[in-house]
């Protein structure tokens, strides 16, 4: 096998005959990084669904909060409900 230089492999990359991945430490490499990645993209995924999923909760609570807040402090001026 004779040594490529890296002219030599771009041209190669360009008219699509890119050798495969033969190496095994190359591919071990490869697949840890892409375990990695896909765990840190994973993770990420899951904490863009979550963090609104807390945000809407606290929104909700803080709103019945304040509403019982303000209706106890109107209880006396009559200003609760008409029932």
């Amino acid at each position: 096998m004779t040594a490529q230089g890296p002219g030599q492999r771009f041209a190669l990359a360009r008219r699509g005959r890119v050798p495969a991945p033969r190496d095994r430490a190359m591919l071990g490499r490869s697949l840890r990084v892409a375990l990695v990645v896909g765990i840190l993209l994973v993770v990420i995924t899951l904490l863009m669904r979550i963090g609104p999923t807390y945000v809407v909760v606290f929104c909700v609570a803080t709103d019945g909060a304040l509403a019982n807040a303000r209706g106890r402090a109107g209880a006396g001026d009559g200003g609760g409900d008409a029932s």
